[in-house]
């Protein structure tokens, strides 16, 4: 399936922690197998680790070459003068639109091109040149988070929730507690509010 003799463009699209990277890196190191002469570069936004690899959230490792995001031309000068046949993409979505362009010459050049990237940006929003690459592509993929990430935003959410409804309700029961003059109630909301801190102390 990878290898076929025409050049192709195979996109890893997906959400934030949906092993893009992981995905890239793996189909990377497998053409190395087969004897391909691989290149893997990135964008100089992504500065998460030093310039010489990509690494992913499972700290895979791979040897990249940062890239100006604004002139990913300069990938076909790189791929000539290492003489490389698959060409790695990290990050596509922080290249400027010429970043199409660049994998349109390095596939009529009888390259293979993998590109990876985010699909959606912050708002939701299709993000920079990836929905034209995703339409271009001989093959992509869409991965979504794993089921672990997931579960644990979820926690997340819940927690945060959780600390803001029994924050609503504190100020609800001082506030009560301020207002009015009858005993007994001042006892039962005291009560109240000594459980409502408990809960809150146990979340934190």
């Amino acid at each position: 399936m990878l290898y076929r003799a025409d050049p192709w463009l195979h996109v890893i699209a997906g959400c934030m922690s949906s092993g893009k990277t992981d995905e890239l890196l793996r189909l990377l190191r497998r053409a190395e197998f087969a004897r391909r002469r691989t290149l893997l570069v990135r964008p100089d936004i992504d500065d998460r680790t030093p310039a010489d690899y990509a690494e992913s959230r499972s700290k895979a490792r791979y040897p990249s070459i940062v890239v100006p995001r604004n002139e990913p031309t300069t990938i076909l000068t790189i791929a000539r003068e290492r003489d490389a046949d698959m060409i790695g993409v990290e990050e596509a979505e922080f290249f400027d639109d010429r970043i199409v362009e660049t994998v349109q010459t390095l596939r009529s050049s009888g390259r293979h091109v993998i590109a990876s990237g985010l699909n959606m940006d912050f708002a939701g929003r299709p993000f920079g040149p990836m929905p034209t690459l995703l339409a271009l592509a001989d093959e992509a993929k869409e991965l979504a988070k794993n089921r672990r990430t997931r579960e644990a935003e979820e926690k997340l959410a819940a927690l945060v929730t959780r600390r803001s409804q029994l924050l609503d309700l504190i100020n609800q029961e001082t506030n009560r507690l301020q207002q009015t003059r009858d005993r007994e109630v001042q006892d039962f909301i005291r009560q109240s509010l000594e459980s409502l801190k408990k809960q809150q102390k146990e979340l934190d």
